[in-house]
């Protein structure tokens, strides 16, 4: 999380512009500091009803090709 503040702060992005892809629990607190939201389908089940509760989206893919995937996603909405 810290290292979003320190983006969001030097590139002056704001949250709501900033997009997030987790795939473990211990990116909820990344996750939580972003606008838009997404994670592979190999993520945490924590890590996937955060994305879900905030509207965000989960790859039908793993690994890699689900990130970009939701990076995907996001650029073409």
């Amino acid at each position: 999380g810290a290292g979003v503040l320190q983006v969001q702060d030097v590139t002056g992005i704001p949250k709501e512009e900033t997009l997030g892809i987790g795939d473990t629990n211990g990116d909820l607190p990344m996750l939580a500091l972003v606008g838009f939201v997404g994670c592979p389908a190999n993520s945490s089940a924590s890590c996937k009803t955060l994305v879900e509760s905030r509207g965000g989206f989960v790859s039908e893919y793993n690994h890699a090709k689900g990130v970009v995937d939701c990076i995907n996603h996001f650029l073409e909405g």
